[in-house]
Protein backbone atom coordinates (compact mmCIF):
# COMPACT_ATOMS: atom_id res chain seq x y z
CA UNK A 1 0.00 0.00 0.00
CA UNK A 2 1.24 3.41 -0.81
CA UNK A 3 1.70 6.61 1.72
CA UNK A 4 -0.36 8.14 -0.97
CA UNK A 5 -3.35 6.23 0.11
CA UNK A 6 -6.06 8.52 1.93
CA UNK A 7 -8.08 7.76 4.56
CA UNK A 8 -11.07 7.72 2.92
CA UNK A 9 -9.96 4.97 0.71
CA UNK A 10 -10.45 1.79 2.46
CA UNK A 11 -12.80 2.06 5.09
CA UNK A 12 -13.22 -0.95 6.30
CA UNK A 13 -8.36 -1.16 6.67
CA UNK A 14 -9.28 2.22 8.01
CA UNK A 15 -11.50 1.37 10.68
CA UNK A 16 -9.70 -1.72 12.18
CA UNK A 17 -6.79 0.39 12.26
CA UNK A 18 -8.93 2.81 14.22
CA UNK A 19 -10.00 -0.19 16.32
CA UNK A 20 -6.61 -1.60 17.06
CA UNK A 21 -5.16 2.44 17.81
CA UNK A 22 -7.39 2.88 20.08
CA UNK A 23 -6.87 -0.49 22.04
CA UNK A 24 -3.32 0.56 22.60
CA UNK A 25 -1.21 -0.91 19.28
CA UNK A 26 1.39 1.98 18.68
CA UNK A 27 2.03 0.45 15.18
CA UNK A 28 -1.76 0.92 13.95
CA UNK A 29 -1.29 4.44 15.27
CA UNK A 30 1.23 5.41 13.19
CA UNK A 31 -0.13 3.75 10.39
CA UNK A 32 -3.07 6.04 10.46
CA UNK A 33 -1.07 9.09 10.84
CA UNK A 34 0.55 7.84 8.08
CA UNK A 35 -2.22 7.37 5.74
CA UNK A 36 -3.63 10.79 7.05
CA UNK A 37 -0.28 12.82 6.60
CA UNK A 38 -0.80 13.87 2.52
CA UNK A 39 -4.93 14.75 3.07
CA UNK A 40 -3.17 16.72 5.87
CA UNK A 41 -1.05 18.43 4.43
CA UNK A 42 -3.24 19.71 1.75
CA UNK A 43 -6.13 20.12 4.43
CA UNK A 44 -3.61 22.91 6.01
CA UNK A 45 -3.13 24.39 2.91
CA UNK A 46 -6.05 25.34 2.61
CA UNK A 47 -6.25 26.86 5.77
CA UNK A 48 -2.63 28.49 5.47
CA UNK A 49 -2.26 28.97 1.75
CA UNK A 50 1.50 28.54 1.90
CA UNK A 51 3.24 25.07 0.95
CA UNK A 52 5.92 25.44 3.33
CA UNK A 53 3.36 26.24 6.65
CA UNK A 54 1.13 23.56 5.54
CA UNK A 55 3.95 21.27 5.83
CA UNK A 56 5.11 22.30 9.34
CA UNK A 57 1.44 22.64 10.57
CA UNK A 58 0.85 19.05 9.58
CA UNK A 59 3.99 17.80 11.08
CA UNK A 60 3.34 19.91 14.45
CA UNK A 61 -0.44 17.71 14.51
CA UNK A 62 1.06 14.77 13.53
CA UNK A 63 4.13 15.19 16.67
CA UNK A 64 1.31 15.96 18.82
CA UNK A 65 -1.11 12.81 18.16
CA UNK A 66 1.35 10.46 18.00
CA UNK A 67 1.60 10.70 21.99
CA UNK A 68 0.19 8.08 23.70
CA UNK A 69 -3.44 9.28 25.33
CA UNK A 70 -3.47 12.39 22.86
CA UNK A 71 -6.86 10.75 21.05
CA UNK A 72 -10.06 11.42 22.72
CA UNK A 73 -12.03 8.61 20.66
CA UNK A 74 -14.32 9.31 18.14
CA UNK A 75 -14.11 9.78 14.59
CA UNK A 76 -10.28 9.59 14.00
CA UNK A 77 -10.62 11.44 10.68
CA UNK A 78 -12.53 14.60 12.16
CA UNK A 79 -10.37 14.68 15.26
CA UNK A 80 -7.00 15.10 13.31
CA UNK A 81 -8.75 17.77 10.95
CA UNK A 82 -10.08 19.31 14.25
CA UNK A 83 -6.33 19.22 15.80
CA UNK A 84 -5.03 20.34 12.27
CA UNK A 85 -7.44 22.88 11.91
CA UNK A 86 -7.07 24.91 15.54
CA UNK A 87 -3.29 24.68 14.61
CA UNK A 88 -4.12 26.42 11.33
CA UNK A 89 -5.86 29.15 13.12
CA UNK A 90 -3.43 29.74 15.77
CA UNK A 91 -0.89 30.07 12.84
CA UNK A 92 -3.22 32.55 10.85
CA UNK A 93 -3.87 34.41 14.20
CA UNK A 94 0.17 34.85 14.67
CA UNK A 95 0.89 36.06 11.18
CA UNK A 96 2.06 39.16 11.05
CA UNK A 97 0.87 40.12 7.09
CA UNK A 98 -2.84 39.51 8.38
CA UNK A 99 -3.77 36.82 5.80
CA UNK A 100 -6.53 35.42 7.15
CA UNK A 101 -10.37 34.02 5.44
CA UNK A 102 -11.73 32.16 3.33
CA UNK A 103 -9.40 32.85 0.34
CA UNK A 104 -6.86 30.99 2.40
CA UNK A 105 -9.30 28.30 2.40
CA UNK A 106 -9.21 27.61 -1.27
CA UNK A 107 -5.76 26.45 -2.15
CA UNK A 108 -5.92 22.82 -2.27
CA UNK A 109 -8.67 19.93 -2.81
CA UNK A 110 -8.30 16.56 -2.40
CA UNK A 111 -9.12 14.21 -5.23
CA UNK A 112 -12.12 11.73 -4.70
CA UNK A 113 -10.51 8.10 -3.97
CA UNK A 114 -14.32 7.18 -5.45
CA UNK A 115 -13.86 8.42 -8.83
CA UNK A 116 -12.42 7.95 -12.51
CA UNK A 117 -10.91 10.12 -14.41
CA UNK A 118 -13.69 11.72 -16.09
CA UNK A 119 -15.42 12.15 -12.98
CA UNK A 120 -12.44 13.42 -11.87
CA UNK A 121 -12.15 16.13 -14.06
CA UNK A 122 -15.51 17.48 -13.65
CA UNK A 123 -15.50 17.56 -9.98
CA UNK A 124 -12.72 19.37 -10.39
CA UNK A 125 -14.35 21.91 -12.74
CA UNK A 126 -17.25 21.98 -10.32
CA UNK A 127 -14.89 22.69 -7.83
CA UNK A 128 -12.92 25.69 -9.56
CA UNK A 129 -16.30 27.19 -10.47
CA UNK A 130 -17.60 27.01 -6.73
CA UNK A 131 -13.84 28.28 -5.29
CA UNK A 132 -14.83 31.74 -7.64
CA UNK A 133 -18.30 32.29 -5.88
CA UNK A 134 -17.03 30.71 -2.48
CA UNK A 135 -14.52 33.86 -1.89
CA UNK A 136 -17.61 36.14 -1.42
CA UNK A 137 -19.60 34.20 1.17
CA UNK A 138 -19.10 34.74 4.82
CA UNK A 139 -16.15 32.58 6.05
CA UNK A 140 -18.43 30.39 8.42
CA UNK A 141 -20.46 29.73 5.49
CA UNK A 142 -17.56 28.99 3.26
CA UNK A 143 -15.68 27.31 5.84
CA UNK A 144 -18.53 24.77 5.78
CA UNK A 145 -19.23 24.09 2.52
CA UNK A 146 -15.48 23.21 1.65
CA UNK A 147 -15.62 20.62 4.63
CA UNK A 148 -18.36 19.03 2.94
CA UNK A 149 -17.80 19.42 -0.55
CA UNK A 150 -14.09 19.62 -0.79
CA UNK A 151 -13.00 17.15 2.33
CA UNK A 152 -16.47 15.06 2.20
CA UNK A 153 -17.11 15.31 5.70
CA UNK A 154 -20.87 14.40 7.19
CA UNK A 155 -22.85 16.71 9.16
CA UNK A 156 -21.52 14.99 12.18
CA UNK A 157 -17.71 14.99 11.59
CA UNK A 158 -18.11 19.05 10.32
CA UNK A 159 -19.09 19.39 13.55
CA UNK A 160 -16.75 17.53 15.40
CA UNK A 161 -13.96 19.54 12.93
CA UNK A 162 -15.55 23.02 14.00
CA UNK A 163 -16.61 22.09 17.71
CA UNK A 164 -20.28 22.59 17.12
CA UNK A 165 -23.44 21.35 17.19
CA UNK A 166 -25.08 18.68 14.45
CA UNK A 167 -27.81 21.34 14.25
CA UNK A 168 -25.69 24.55 13.95
CA UNK A 169 -23.61 22.48 11.14
CA UNK A 170 -27.13 21.79 9.62
CA UNK A 171 -28.68 25.38 9.62
CA UNK A 172 -24.98 26.67 8.68
CA UNK A 173 -24.86 24.15 5.60
CA UNK A 174 -28.71 25.21 4.71
CA UNK A 175 -28.00 29.36 5.33
CA UNK A 176 -24.68 28.32 3.06
CA UNK A 177 -26.09 26.52 0.31
CA UNK A 178 -28.67 29.01 -0.23
CA UNK A 179 -26.44 32.22 -0.73
CA UNK A 180 -24.45 30.67 -2.61
CA UNK A 181 -27.33 29.49 -4.73
CA UNK A 182 -28.44 33.42 -4.68
CA UNK A 183 -25.04 34.58 -5.68
CA UNK A 184 -24.42 31.93 -8.67
CA UNK A 185 -28.11 32.15 -10.10
CA UNK A 186 -28.53 30.17 -12.82
CA UNK A 187 -24.91 28.76 -12.79
CA UNK A 188 -26.16 27.00 -9.42
CA UNK A 189 -26.26 23.09 -9.56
Amino acid sequence: MSTETTMTRLPSETEDREERARAGDAAAREELLELARDELVRFCFRYLGDAHEAEDAAQDVLASVARPGGWPGGAFRSWLLRVARNRCLGTLRRRRDGRVGVGSLLGASRPSPRTGPATSSARRERQEVLRAYLTALPDHHAEVLLLRYFDDLDRAGIAEVLELSVSVVKSRLFEARKELRKRMGDRAP
